[in-house]
């Protein structure tokens, strides 16, 4: 489909976690590049810019949020689709994500609500995006 071979960054420092999801996207073809944390996120994004999907859990260790790390990949790269995860119930993520034009996952998440938020970033008209960091200051 459309959607083959497109550049996921992943990021997500528990390591069963972070594997069931790559396994999950590679199954949908994607190319997938995990990484555990916010440094390994910026480093890999620093040498390589055309990731189309960040898929970030929100806690994570290394002195960076997921949140800074969506920022700088928006920052880095605007065209770069942005899906946040999360293992809590924190209703202030989702709202921040939706706010800024990003998708997000509660943990743990099915395959088939992975693959439902990943075809509605990428099916969604241009003009109906939003890239919004406004609010993220």
């Amino acid at each position: 489909p459309a959607l083959a071979k497109r550049r996921v960054l992943l990021v997500e420092d528990m390591p069963d976690v972070r594997d069931a999801i790559a396994a999950q996207l590679e199954e949908m073809g994607f190319r997938v590049t995990p990484v555990s944390d916010g440094p390994a996120a910026l480093a890999t994004l620093d040498d390589s810019d055309d990731f189309d999907l960040l898929i970030t859990d929100m806690g994570l260790p290394g002195g960076m949020s997921g949140l800074d790390v969506a920022k700088a990949t928006s920052a880095h790269n605007p065209g770069t689709k942005v899906i946040t995860i999360t293992g809590y119930n924190d209703n202030p993520t989702a709202s921040l994500s939706e706010k800024c034009g990003w998708k997000h996952l509660r943990k743990p998440f099915k395959r088939a609500a992975l693959a439902e938020v990943i075809i509605e970033l990428f099916e969604q008209p241009r003009h109906l995006q939003r890239n919004d960091r406004t609010n993220l200051h």
